[in-house]
């Protein structure tokens, strides 16, 4: 085997074995959005967004549908991207498509819902006429 190839081999092992970039490090911004799309926070610092990752690479994905009030909209900017997922206080969460796409439960709900300068209690100003999906 030439020495190219081994090289080559190597680094696709290598590639392989590593883990890629972290969600702390891809992720610029996190625009927080409430029913009527006013800004409700801006997520930007290095820390805020550790701590989004946090949350956001243990989110779960769900087997079965659940009963949802999507009152937030997640803006969640990369370097290359940004996706828009759809909120639910309860800590359910799926991005926004016009297919039908997966819903994920976040863990720790109470933690991420004070990150995202939330309230996640019902019958609240915020929550006012909030939509069943």
């Amino acid at each position: 085997m030439s020495k190219k190839i081994l090289l080559g081999c190597l680094g696709l092992l290598l590639s392989l074995l590593m883990p890629s970039k972290s969600t702390a490090q891809s992720v610029t911004k996190v625009t927080i959005r409430n029913k009527d799309f006013e800004v409700v926070k801006i997520l930007e610092k290095k820390t805020e967004l550790a701590e989004f990752a946090l949350h956001w690479e243990k989110k779960v994905k769900q087997k079965n549908e659940v009963s949802v009030k999507w009152l937030y909209k997640l803006d969640v900017s990369k370097a290359d991207k940004g996706n828009r997922w759809l909120y639910d206080p309860a800590g359910w969460t799926r991005i926004l498509s016009k297919k039908m796409t997966p819903i994920y439960k976040i863990a720790s709900k109470e933690e991420f819902n004070k990150l995202l300068g939330i309230d996640d209690r019902p019958n609240t100003k915020s929550h006012a006429g909030a939509v069943l999906e």
